[in-house]
């Protein structure tokens, strides 16, 4: 009888359990439910901040890399031609395309942004359940971390909703697979098998984002700590299996980032911000803040147990070990070139699930309250977090309504019409300015690809090439409020007369204003010609207008030429001289990208262009470069080229003689006549064609390709072993929702 009234006891704890596990994640969930508004369900693609510049890189994949077993797609249509998905992360693109088979490519687009906010608190659930955590510490871990989520103090930095909604979904996805990564691979060292679960989720969290990318070594070495049931060679070995299934997998990702971050533009500032404190630790965060210090204060005074010192000190150190790793990332990202306040999201989540985990360990003390103090707490956490909520609802609002609802989208569709064309036709600038968000983003204009088949300068990846630093350049000479994003690259004033030559030298052949300040500018710049008004947006024309390929009538200077140093230096000091200015560290010749970047700043018709030496010496045969008459081309001479995703098709009739290209240089690029491809200033395309016409490829080289195989050798690997496991016998054994984890 007493067998059988424990066992009753049992139970009805463990059904009381799961009610309260189901019923408080259910009640998470539809907190989500409850601020989504009608506008989700539509086709459109979403709009506002950066999200919406992210759909184009969609539809290029769908359209023009899956139907040619390619992922990297060469997209003219921004910055003068940019190589998508090769500096920026795959994963959630790869998944809307899976979508977007059952669905419109636009809903697959709004339901990839919208699912790693549904699925957070889920994956925190998971990650404590595969710990090994009884109830109800993954229920209180998962409602803590919507503080996190809900939090609504920032909306750039990433790992809540508002920073979702601006464009910064790819950072969340990663931070799921992060915290799977962590559940996994405890689990994995605790049961001592095969990581595969560890191995797949590191892989995705490499695939997804390079912030959460770079806090797997301190996951690896938490968990190497934490598995303190597991012999230390047995742990090594784990985690070093799963550490190169994980590279393994992502190799065909990895190798090409990194062979091609060369050629990209570092982007690093430190965050400034007068309310820098409450935007780390706003009010939402002070309950968690409080619940943590009394929970750790309780449980070292009431909880002597072994069991205590053991699991409560080694999920201390698990949590603890990734959240110090990151304040100290805050402190090295800019000397790395990368933003420093983009390591805050992650302290916040993991010191939220901490305090989460602590507070139902404390619960498990209060055998039959424990479910009921549980309920309380998880609705507790809920009211709270909607005392908080003031901008997500309106948000999602505004970005699921599509571009079409917006104000101004019929001034829009006009102007889109004028211009419509394709990518073999002059680019179009426009005008940075923060009214532009009355048309659903004040990023609009990086769409234009999308909207009118035309090119334009700026791309929402401003890292993505060498002529990134040119774009944003050109574009603080026609706005009157620039972004100039770059630290280490200086911008201009506006001013379209002194910005005449440079319009030409990249291609620009109209321009989009607003301003009344930059609008009057015009007035005294001849050479632009209005060519239609569209309220608040007037477009000009250039007279005349320029090609995107051009023969050299000067012959150009190698990067290593002495005179260069001397000249640019001289010019740079003396400017400044005259301005009052401090004088700057002379331009180093070995530097291509910022010799480039002073290049173009003093650029005037006439001047020489620079090679970079090292390549055109490796590209141009010998005596090349000395042969006068290659560099001088007739008058005649009028190149032109047909220009689409993934090729350049070059038709001049003065084979023989150099020719620039106003494409964003890359050595990927292949041409179907063998002819070598060389760096110009200020990141162009030279070549000199043995023929009048040349086609132009971007390819991949032979180790990315070896990359590219062994994944997928890897992939076929992982599979195998998945399939073994799930076919093996295993012990019959049941784990109840109260008991602890074996």
């Amino acid at each position: 009888m007493a067998n059988f009234r424990k066992w009753l006891i049992l139970r009805l704890q463990h059904w009381e359990c799961l009610v309260v596990d189901s019923v408080g994640m259910g009640a998470i969930l539809g907190l989500f439910i409850y601020f989504l508004p009608a506008e989700i369900f539509t086709s459109l693609p979403a709009s506002g901040g950066d999200t919406g510049s992210h759909f184009w890189p969609l539809k290029t994949l769908v359209e023009h890399g899956l139907p040619e077993w390619r992922v990297r797609v060469w997209n003219p249509g921004n910055l003068a031609g940019e190589p998508q998905l090769l500096h920026y992360f795959p994963f959630p693109y790869l998944l809307m395309a899976v979508f977007s088979c059952v669905v419109p490519l636009g809903a697959a687009f709004n339901i990839g942004t919208l699912l790693p906010m549904l699925c957070l608190p889920f994956a925190v659930y998971c990650c404590c359940r595969l710990c090994g955590w009884r109830f109800p510490a993954p229920l209180l871990a998962a409602a803590a971390s919507q503080f996190a989520l809900y939090n609504e103090s920032f909306s750039m930095w990433g790992g809540n909703t508002l920073s979702t909604l601006a464009g910064q979904f790819a950072h969340l996805y990663a931070l799921i697979f992060l915290l799977l990564s962590v559940g996994f691979l405890a689990r994995e060292l605790r049961t001592q098998r095969l990581p595969l679960g560890s191995a797949f989720c590191s892989a995705a969290v490499c695939l997804s984002h390079a912030y959460i990318m770079l806090g797997l070594p301190l996951v690896y070495a938490a968990s190497f700590l934490c598995a303190v049931g597991t012999p230390l060679g047995k742990r090594f070995l784990i985690l070093f299996e799963s550490g190169v299934m994980a590279l393994i997998l992502s190799a065909w990702f990895l190798v090409p980032m990194i062979d091609n971050s060369a050629w990209t533009v570092a982007f690093s500032f430190r965050w400034l911000s007068k309310d820098i404190v409450a935007e780390i630790f706003p009010p939402i965060f002070y309950p968690l803040a409080a619940l943590l210090v009394g929970v750790i204060v309780s449980l070292l005074i009431v909880d002597r147990t072994r069991y205590w010192r053991r699991r409560f000190l080694t999920e201390l150190a698990r949590w603890l070990i990734p959240t110090l790793g990151y304040v100290g990332f805050y402190f090295i990202f800019p000397a790395l070139g990368l933003v420093d306040i983009r390591a805050v999201p992650q302290v916040q989540l993991f010191l939220s699930l901490l305090a989460g985990l602590l507070f139902g360990h404390l619960l498990q003390r209060f055998r039959f309250l424990g479910p009921l103090l549980t309920a309380v707490a998880v609705a507790g956490s809920i009211y709270w977090v909607t005392l908080f909520v003031s901008k997500f609802e309106h948000w999602l609002r505004w970005n699921y309504s599509g571009w079409t609802a917006k104000e101004a989208y019929p001034a829009l569709s006009q102007l889109y019409d004028k211009i419509r064309g394709d990518f073999s036709m002059p680019r179009v600038i426009y005008e940075h300015s923060m009214f532009n968000n009355a048309a659903g983003s004040e990023r609009v204009f990086e769409m234009l690809p999308y909207f009118s088949g035309r090119a334009t300068l700026e791309s929402v990846y401003m890292q993505a090439n060498i002529l990134a630093p040119a774009a944003f350049l050109l574009q603080s000479e026609v706005s009157l409020r620039p972004s100039c994003p770059y630290s280490q690259f200086e911008c201009k004033p506006y001013n379209l007369e002194k910005a005449k030559d440079r319009l030409q030298l990249l291609g620009v052949g109209e321009l989009i204003l607003r301003t009344p300040e930059v609008l009057a500018q015009t007035e005294s710049a001849p050479f632009l010609i209005e060519d239609g008004r569209f309220d608040p947006w007037v477009l000009y024309r250039l007279a005349p207008q320029p090609t995107l390929a051009e023969v050299f009538h000067i012959r150009p200077l190698l990067s290593t030429d002495p005179a260069l140093e001397q000249r640019y230096d001289r010019r740079a000091q003396k400017a400044e001289r005259d301005a009052g200015a401090p004088v700057r560290v002379p331009v180093d010749p070995a530097n291509w990208k910022e010799l480039a970047y002073a290049w173009l700043r003093g650029y005037r018709v006439g001047n020489p262009m620079i090679l970079d030496a090292a390549i055109a010496t490796r590209a141009l045969r010998p005596g090349q470069f000395e042969d006068m008459k290659l560099w001088d081309a007739p008058a005649e001479c009028a190149p032109s080229v047909e220009v689409n995703f993934n090729f350049i098709r070059l038709h001049t009739n003065c084979p023989g003689y150099a020719h620039y290209l106003k494409f964003a240089y890359h050595p990927s690029w292949r041409t179907d006549s063998g002819d070598k491809l060389f760096l110009a200033s200020p990141g162009f395309i030279g070549i000199i064609p043995t023929r009048n016409d040349v086609l132009l490829e971007f390819g991949v080289s032979w180790y990315w390709r070896a990359a590219g195989a062994l994944s997928i050798v890897g992939l076929i690997g992982w599979i195998l072993l998945i399939f073994r496991a799930i076919t093996r016998k295993k012990p019959n054994c049941s784990i109840t929702w109260c008991r602890k984890a074996s």
